[in-house]
């Protein structure tokens, strides 16, 4: 259990550092540096994850990086304006993703983690996964923190899907600004719904 909750923690702080080093990207206002580019959203490429686990499917313009740290291995998409990962995990056998999830929620709540709901159901490839919401803040140094360190910081949303197939654990996020009107929930459901195990088709 211990194990699980530093991973858990370790993964959020990663997630974290992840959505600072995007926004520290984007121009400033009054900066004459040019605008991000448009946002590609058509699913058009199939990305075969290097841990031989699963594909899903992507647009080509978006940057992909294998991420490996402590706190294990992200497959990251980068967008003009957001950041997509998958992180995978071993759990033990006989895992409930109820309780998976309640215990995620107490360790975000012990680093005070804004916004927390649980979100609902979401299609993974067919199968069942559920949603977790939450909001961080970026201040005006460009860090990504968990709870709005000055007046000023800019919200940023994150949603996580959790979801199980036996003993390997998927934690599907999307981060993106509060202020950015694109409907990036819908972009997420529909690369999960592309979701394939390896050796199931």
């Amino acid at each position: 259990m211990r194990l699980r909750y530093l991973h858990a923690l370790a993964l959020l702080a990663l997630l974290l550092s992840l959505g600072a080093s995007a926004c520290r990207t984007r121009p400033t206002e009054g900066s004459s540096t040019p605008a991000a580019p448009t946002l590609q959203t058509k699913l058009d490429t199939v990305f075969s994850s290097p841990s031989g686990l699963y594909t899903l499917r992507y647009n080509h313009s978006w940057q992909v990086q294998q991420i490996v740290t402590e706190a294990g291995v992200l497959d990251l998409f980068t967008l003009p304006n957001a950041t997509i990962s998958v992180e995978t995990e071993r759990v033990p056998p006989g895992t409930k993703l109820d309780a998976l999830i309640e215990q995620t929620l107490a360790q975000y709540r012990s680093v005070n983690i804004q916004g927390l709901e649980r979100a609902g159901s979401i299609n993974v490839g067919g199968g069942h996964g559920e949603l977790v919401h939450a909001v961080t803040y970026v201040n005006a140094q460009g860090v990504t923190v968990a709870s709005a360190p000055a007046p000023g910081s800019r919200p940023r949303n994150l949603s996580q899907a959790f979801y199980l197939a036996g003993t390997q654990r998927f934690t599907f996020s999307v981060a993106w600004p509060q202020g950015d009107g694109t409907d990036y929930m819908k972009l997420f459901r529909s690369i999960l719904q592309t979701f394939t195990l390896a050796g199931t088709t």
